[in-house]
């Protein structure tokens, strides 16, 4: 999540909040170009590579999942 705030800091964009492994971020539409940025930092840990699932929606009853 610290690399995600960094990424994102002095945009828009902002980490809404935090739910056990689950960051939901609220993403500017000029800040689209930084979401394949995000997958890069959610996937590469120092463990291994890990699989994200994203999903998007105008709020939380509106997520659907989204194929990158």
């Amino acid at each position: 999540a610290y690399k995600v705030y960094e990424l994102l800091k002095g945009r828009r964009s902002h980490i809404a909040f935090l739910i056990h492994d689950a960051v939901y971020i609220d993403l500017a539409d000029e800040d689209r170009c930084e979401l394949l940025n995000l997958l890069d930092i959610f996937k590469k840990t120092r463990y291994n590579m890990f699989k994200v699932n994203v999903s998007a929606g105008k709020n939380l009853g509106e997520m659907k999942k989204l194929k990158l």
